[in-house]
């Protein structure tokens, strides 16, 4: 369970000035990142995505997938040998979204690549919710067909876009679905941050063209009043622990 929220110098004095030192963090890593999918978008249809990643430690490959509610993802990770996706990495193909990966695994191809500096910080919260707070910085990189075609006149020359990333995610490592919910919703407010809708991912499919995948806003706001109801109701007993 994670929720993701923009970021910008103003919020990174707020958080620096509340314990939040992007110069002392628990940990800070740099990443690289390729996510793929086919030239149509299969795995963005079908509201999965699969990536590559490069760690300290190594590659790692994952793939998400939506979950029951909204801000839930079901996710399989896995150690590869290198940066290209490997098929018995992928879920069982027996599986919901095992069946999609395997399905169009031969035709899957670059989408875009992710180069980040991530600062982590572990925060326990209360005797039994434990969070990760990160920030990303870095920038996304992408290619689309140009105007321009080659020299033939026949297949358009590819351009590359770049635009940056600047994320604040908040993911419960430990704890109930309620407390977490609780705790980071006064934490967005407390420190003026705004929820990323839809993710950064969705946000890229969209602008390369393979396809406009976002919850509706309805959805989202329904969900959050749902989450603020059962908040209020048991505010006074989480506020206490908290």
């Amino acid at each position: 369970l994670e929720l993701k929220f923009g970021f910008d110098e103003t919020i990174g004095q707020r958080l620096s000035r509340a314990g939040f030192d992007r110069e002392r963090p628990w940990r800070t890593i740099r990443l690289w990142t390729t996510y793929y999918d086919t030239a149509e978008g299969a795995l963005a249809k079908a509201r999965v995505a699969l990536r590559v990643r490069k760690t300290p430690e190594g590659y790692v490959q994952t793939v998400k997938a939506d979950g029951d509610v909204p801000f839930e993802r079901f996710e399989f990770e896995r150690p590869v040998p290198g940066p290209n996706p490997q098929r018995e990495a992928l879920p069982e193909i027996n599986t919901p979204v095992g069946k999609v990966v395997h399905r169009h695994f031969e035709a899957l191809r670059t989408l875009f690549v992710t180069e980040f500096e991530r600062h982590l910080w572990r925060i326990q919260a209360t005797q039994s919710l434990l969070i990760e707070l990160c920030i990303d910085e870095g920038e996304i990189t992408a290619e689309l067909p140009g105007a321009q075609r080659d020299e033939l006149g026949g297949t358009p020359i590819a351009r590359k876009v770049r635009w940056p990333i600047r994320e604040l995610e908040i993911e419960r490592i430990t704890g109930t679905r309620l407390g977490f919910l609780w705790w980071a919703l006064r934490f967005a407010e407390r420190h003026q941050l705004t929820l990323i809708v839809p993710t950064k991912y969705a946000e890229v499919c969209a602008f390369v063209d393979v396809y406009r995948w976002s919850p509706s806003q309805s959805q989202v706001l329904n969900h959050l009043c749902t989450i603020h109801k059962r908040l209020v109701g048991g505010g006074r007993r989480l506020t206490n622990r908290l």
